[in-house]
């Protein structure tokens, strides 16, 4: 026989205190308690003061074992069984077999209520259930079983008409009816709130008849299966809690998709159409390995979405925005297979969004990164891009190199097809990885952007022809990129040469400034400009460390310049505070070096946003 596994989804399930003065209680001793689960049929020796009839009032206690441990209790019913009142504890699976069920008067406790075809579980009145504000509050938790039509399996209970679900149900199959005992209707005809679970299986339909908000878990296709399992929604959708879709699933929503909840894609086969936009929260979408989705609505997501395995598809019908967040295109497939692909007609990046991973982005109409950091491959690999690129004045192209070979030991974007190609801006920055500065060769040459077309555009902080220095300062490359070049067709690394960084102490500074004595000390101010030396030591100049603010898209950043001559006897530590107390400054959040040159290293620090002020500064401390 099989068994139905009750997943709780990480719920807290409220203490519900009705009891009933039981007739009949079954009392398993201890000793008798050989296996966890143990098995019984409802005609067993253990009731006590005997085998209930009709006019009982039963109570089914949880099991305990010799060490007083709890033990799940799986008791099945052989022949149609009615009673007064039911009480069922935790760790107590009642399953009908395909048994009606009826209770008179009262059903309660927290027990798990399994009904598989064809049988009617008649509950009476469900003590979980609240008439007055139709919340059913977590009790008695369900799984009904109608995979084989046309045998239906029901539950139901006096007045059912839920509103909110705090409860839990597993649905599985389309001929599964939960419904109101008095008048027939079903039970789920004005849910507008889960904050409970909800289970659908092999290919149940769940129509919600408004807008309906998710503070719980919904889970579709729980169980490998060739029906689909639906849900529609007539309004809109707010999904603050968690909905995954295990492949053959289908999601419509009428209205509009957002709040702050997560969508867990996995298999294949899962369908999503939203009538109205398609919001994303700030957190974490999935799609696991092989996962194929597709979203039939624009979307705009503000948080993370991640492949996390390779191969898999995210197709939206419409336009993909994301603002903010992350996307990872997932790990480097093996020999022979596909890597995940994100699929929209046009797809725009901005909010300081970063992306990266191995995986492939398509789109007709183009791709626009106006604000966000593209770093192909997971150190290093290969970013594929169909469709046109534009890269936006606030973009950052970061590329790492730890050897030769083209998206296995380097990174590359390749781009291909559209009718422009490659339209270059913003920054491009070089890391070097893997200590690969010991295995050079003059002639190497690295090909970090490639395009069926001439690259166009220029980065803004490096012409074709010119030298860039790696973030960790190891050295500086030629880049060549568009038309006129060596290499028309790509971005190109070439000539690295490795540079020995020469650093001076203070002391070294101080008397090559020449500071007059009494004033040459790391806290003194030699030219009476209100900087202490140590600040000019820094920053490389009499005005000490600058500060500028500049825009990347909709959001600014600050950038300070440091001295690249700087040796390890300080330290420079970037904080930020609300306020200029004391007590109010701490390390600046995302400050990251976003530059080098023969004599400066360049920071960059981002500013939240919604603040009426925000102060920065830098702390000059001794190195430990």
């Amino acid at each position: 026989m099989t068994r139905i596994l009750l997943i709780e989804m990480g719920l807290t399930l409220a203490v519900m205190m009705a009891t009933i003065q039981a007739d009949a209680i079954l009392d398993v001793p201890p000793e008798d308690i050989i296996e966890n689960p143990t098995f019984l049929s409802w005609e067993n020796d253990y009731w006590s003061p005997g085998q209930p009839d009709s006019s009982c009032s039963v109570e089914i206690p949880t099991l305990t074992d010799d060490f007083g441990d709890p033990v799940s209790l799986y008791l099945d019913l052989e022949n149609p069984v009615t009673l007064e009142n039911l009480h069922m504890e935790f760790d107590v699976d009642l399953d009908t077999a395909g048994n009606n069920l009826f209770i008179n008067d009262t059903t309660s406790g927290h027990g798990f209520l399994s009904v598989r075809s064809p049988s009617t579980a008649s509950l009476g009145t469900l003590d979980s259930y609240d008439p007055a504000t139709k919340t059913l509050n977590s009790g008695t938790a369900f799984a009904i079983s109608g995979q084989n039509p046309p045998q239906l399996a029901i539950v139901e209970f006096r007045g059912a008409d839920i509103e909110v679900n705090k409860g839990g149900f597993n649905l599985f199959g389309p001929n599964v009816r939960v419904r109101d005992q008095n008048t027939g209707l079903p039970a789920f005809r004005n849910l507008r709130r889960n904050e409970g679970f909800l289970v659908m299986d092999y290919g149940f339909t769940m129509s919600i008849n408004g807008n309906f908000v998710n503070e719980g878990s919904i889970t579709m296709a729980l169980n490998p299966s060739d029906q689909v399992s639906v849900v529609n929604i007539a309004g809109n959708f707010v999904n603050n809690g968690t909905v995954s879709m295990r492949g053959n699933t289908a999601l419509n929503v009428a209205g509009g998709y957002s709040g702050t909840g997560t969508i867990g894609v996995s298999g294949s086969n899962n369908q999503v159409a939203a009538a109205g936009a398609f919001e994303l929260g700030a957190v974490q979408t999935e799609v696991i390995q092989d996962a194929v989705v597709t979203i039939d609505a624009d979307v705009i997501n503000r948080g993370d979405l991640v492949a996390s395995g390779y191969g898999g598809e995210c197709i939206i019908t419409g336009n993909f925005t994301q603002n903010g967040g992350s996307v990872d295109t997932g790990p480097q497939p093996p020999s022979g297979e596909d890597s995940f692909i994100l699929r929209a007609q046009a797809q725009f990046y901005d909010g300081g969004v970063s992306v990266q991973g191995n995986g492939r982005l398509e789109a007709p109409q183009g791709i626009v990164a106006e604000n966000g950091r593209i770093f192909p491959g997971r150190s290093p690999g290969r970013l594929s891009i169909i469709g046109n690129l534009t890269l936006g004045i606030a973009s950052e192209l970061g590329v790492e190199i730890g050897g030769n070979l083209p998206g296995s030991t380097y990174d590359v974007l390749a781009q291909s097809g559209g009718d422009t190609g490659v339209d270059l801006a913003g920054r491009l920055t070089v890391s070097l990885i893997d200590d690969f500065t010991d295995t050079f060769a003059p002639t190497d040459t690295w090909s970090v952007v490639t395009s069926d077309l001439p690259i166009g555009g220029a980065f803004s902080n490096v012409a074709s022809g010119s030298r860039i220095w790696t973030l960790g300062g190891e050295g500086s490359f030629r880049v060549e990129y568009g038309p006129g070049s060596s290499s028309p067709n790509a971005v190109q690394l070439s000539d690295f040469t490795l540079h020995t960084l020469t650093t001076t102490s203070y002391a070294a500074w101080a008397t090559s400034m020449n500071l007059p004595a009494g004033k040459d000390g790391p806290l003194d101010d030699a030219d009476g400009n209100g900087e202490a030396n140590l600040l000019a030591y820094f920053g490389g100049s009499s005005s000490g460390v600058p500060f500028t603010i500049e825009s990347r898209g909709t959001q600014q950043v600050a950038i300070a310049e440091f001295a690249n001559s700087v040796d390890d006897e300080y330290q420079a530590v970037l904080e930020t505070s609300p306020d200029p107390s004391p007590d109010g400054w701490s390390p600046a959040e995302g400050a990251r070096v976003i530059g080098r040159t023969q004599t400066t290293v360049v920071w960059e620090v981002p500013l939240p946003t919604g603040l009426d002020r925000l102060f920065l500064r830098v702390r000059i401390i001794e190195a430990p």
